[in-house]
Order: C-alpha cells, then structure tokens, then sequence
C-alpha cells in the first residue's frame, strides 16, 4: 500500500532580487538545522559581485558589522573575514556596487539551505526595545501582521526598504479615529525581504508554526 512520506528537512533556495546601491535583505535558510551557525560568509559564499558590502546588525553591541567581497593581493576573498552571524529572521544590507547591473536593472543572487520546521520565534525582536534589523524566520511572503503572524504593540514603527528609489517607506501601529491600526500601510513583505521594527515593548515576541510536508 502507498504511504505518504514526509521528509524531516526540506533543503530550498531564494533568488534574491538585488539592485545597484542598497539592498536590504533577510536570511530565512539554515545552514545545518540548528539556526544558529550561520554566517555572511556560509549564507552568499562567492556569490555576490565583486565589490559588494554587507553589513548585518549586532542587537547586543547595537551596530552594523561590515565586510565585503573584494579582491585582496589578488585573491577574491571577504574582508575583513565574514564571520559575522547571520541567522534565519535577521536582516542585512546589501551594498552592490555601482555600476553592476545597470540603472533599475535587477540581478539575482541566488541563497541555499534548510528551510527550518516547527514552532519557531525570532530571536531579532529587540529585546530591550528600539530598533531591530530582522525578517521572517522562514521563506514566506504576505502582510506583516495579518499572514506573518507578527502581533504589533500600539506604537511599532516599521521602515521598509526601496531599492529603485533608494529610499525608506515607513508606518507605525498607531490609533486613527480611535481605530488601532497600521498607518499609512501594513507592511507587505517579499521573500528574503529584510526590514527596521522599532519597537518599546519588551516583550516582544514573532512566533511561527510552520511545517513543510
């Protein structure tokens, strides 16, 4: 008799749209399963075109650690060392070099790994309140909130990112007529899309259930 299989780790992979100048980002693929090994380095490898800087954000010591793929003594190689963690639901920014793809012209760059299952919660949720810089945990994309499962605390505040006016789009989830709701737009969020949450509560939690059968 035919039995369903279900596999225990789904192995996936995003193309990511990228543009000349700022791109801003998120890793929802893992590198062995755990969701916390991953680095700049294990997530874009030798994918990234030369001259590309990415910067991810440290919650802990609250700023950006910067690399970039570049030549060194002619040897193509990250610098400084791409070691910076870069786990799935954080967010990064990615500087591609102008010019590379041509003005409001997209290229892609393409991430792999394991795309994490059960009940997930993202550890970029700024602990002790401000600013995060984060994504979801896993490759889904839909509205913030409502699909994404995110529960907002009146006066969030969310910045997201246009790379072909190179410009930030921001909202808050604020009251309007004494209705609490996202204003001027609740955040609709691509895959591999990152985002700034500045948040006051502390106690703040994303959690996802998610299952790939």
């Amino acid at each position: 008799m035919a039995q369903n299989v279900y596999s225990l780790n789904v192995v996936g992979y995003i193309n990511l749209p990228l543009m000349d100048g700022w791109n801003l980002v998120a890793n929802q693929l893992d590198l062995d399963g755990t969701g916390v090994n991953n680095t700049v380095n294990t997530v874009f490898g030798t994918n990234l075109p030369v001259g590309t800087a990415v910067s991810t954000w440290d919650p802990v010591a609250v700023g950006f650690v910067g690399t970039e793929w570049t030549i060194v003594k002619g040897k193509l190689e990250w610098s400084p060392p791409a070691t910076a963690p870069f786990n799935p639901g954080a967010g990064a920014w990615v500087q591609i070099p102008t010019p590379t793809f041509g003005p409001g012209n997209t290229g892609t760059v393409t991430t792999v790994g394991t795309v994490l299952q059960g009940s997930l919660t993202n550890a970029y949720i700024p602990a002790a309140g401000g600013w995060g810089l984060l994504g979801n945990v896993v490759p889904i994309a839909g509205l913030l909130q409502d699909t994404l499962n995110y529960q907002p605390t009146l006066g969030d505040a969310v910045s997201v990112w246009d790379p072909s006016a190179q410009s930030f789009l921001g909202t808050e989830y604020t009251k309007v007529k004494n209705v609490v709701k996202w204003n001027p737009f609740e955040p609709n969020l691509s895959v591999g899309e990152g985002f700034w949450l500045n948040t006051t509560n502390l106690n703040t939690v994303w959690s996802t259930n998610f299952t790939v059968q």
